[in-house]
């Protein structure tokens, strides 16, 4: 079975007090199963806005995911997917387009929360069991 990677939206609202419990499932049967995944990107928003009590539990679940690198070719698309959105008048992150053009290379679905991610061509979201 292929890695999923988890994008911020989704691992935050894992470690969220309250968070929905099918995501929590979610990201857990992906650890447990060795399937979860998670890029520069992801990590860098993760640690931008941690807590001092949260780094802990989420340098465990980072050690623990499958880490993609990001490629020369990923930048270049994630410059172009965002020039083509751009024209039709879809303004999206450059860090997201990034995450995207990674997964559409790998052919890895993108386990998201955001909404926007269903913009990009070739990208296969992934969803809750």
């Amino acid at each position: 079975m292929p890695n999923i990677l988890a994008d911020s939206s989704v691992l935050i609202e894992f470690f969220r007090p309250g968070g929905r419990e099918d995501i929590r499932e979610e990201v857990g049967a992906l650890l447990e199963s060795g399937r979860l995944a998670v890029c520069g990107v992801v990590v860098s928003e993760l640690l931008q806005g941690v807590r001092a009590g949260e780094k802990a539990p989420l340098q465990d679940l980072l050690e623990e995911a499958h880490y993609l690198e990001l490629a020369r070719s990923d930048f270049e698309a994630a410059g172009e997917a965002c020039n083509a959105l751009r024209r039709k008048g879809h303004k999206v992150p450059v860090t997201d387009a990034l995450i995207a053009s990674l997964c559409v290379r790998l052919k890895t679905p993108l386990f998201t929360l955001d909404s926007h991610f269903q913009q990009f061509q070739g990208l296969s979201l992934h969803r809750p069991s």
